[in-house]
């Protein structure tokens, strides 16, 4: 009954997760990069544990909320 259920949904293959990985990750990173930017200018300097924790998060989020997006998100 299950696999019944679930037969409409799309399968993860290689594609779609190498898309997610791609997209969350690129994501993340301009998201990071434009923190850090508005950190700096505004504090007029940065240090390490900022940017590992702006960084990280970021891409985590990226990874979460926008990954499936371009895994799964229909085009047309």
């Amino acid at each position: 009954m299950r696999a019944a259920l679930l037969s409409g949904w799309p399968q993860l293959n290689s594609a779609r997760l190498a898309r997610c990985v791609a997209a969350g990750l690129a994501w993340g990173t301009a998201v990071a990069g434009g923190l850090l930017m508005l950190t700096l200018y505004s504090c007029g300097g940065l240090c390490l544990a900022d940017i590992v924790e702006t960084t990280s998060l970021s891409m985590l989020a990226g990874l979460v909320a926008i990954g499936p997006l371009a895994a799964f998100g229909r085009r047309g």
